[in-house]
């Protein structure tokens, strides 16, 4: 299937290229005759789930917004930082974006849980954050 997207070059003029798509659905010999097919790199994959962008924004929001928590959360995982907010640590500035990590990856959370059980409990079962959590793990069952 071919979809079209229009792109204006240098000139100000406007051409149109036909973008390969497929879906996720596809069969595997489907994906990989897409992917093949693709002559300017640029393949659409349709039909993921539509990730919760209120959530997740709610999320980093809460974060930025309890230092002790994230602490806690850096504190059960003592191997690397599991929260990362460069911009509050004094790296951002006015044309600096707001880069916010939040690591937890499945392998990283079953070693936290033997630090602090009810700490990962609380993310996995609680607010905008277990909500994001399950998005994720939707993904990575569904589609890993």
């Amino acid at each position: 299937k071919k979809e079209s997207s229009t792109r204006t070059d240098k000139n100000s003029s406007t051409m149109k290229l036909a973008t390969p798509s497929v879906s996720v659905d596809s069969s595997p010999q489907a994906i990989a005759l897409a992917i093949e097919n693709c002559r300017h790199g640029v393949l659409t994959v349709t039909g993921f789930p539509r990730p919760p962008f209120d959530e997740i924004l709610s999320t980093f929001d809460q974060l930025s917004n309890d230092k002790a928590f994230t602490d806690r959360l850096n504190e059960a995982y003592p191997k690397n930082l599991v929260y990362k907010d460069a911009f509050a640590n004094g790296k951002g500035g006015d044309n600096i974006d707001k880069k916010r990590v939040l690591d937890l990856s499945p392998d990283r959370l079953e070693e936290m849980k033997k630090r602090d059980l009810e700490l990962v409990e609380s993310v996995e079962n609680e607010g905008s954050l277990a909500l994001t959590m399950a998005f994720w793990e939707r993904l990575r069952s569904e589609f890993a």
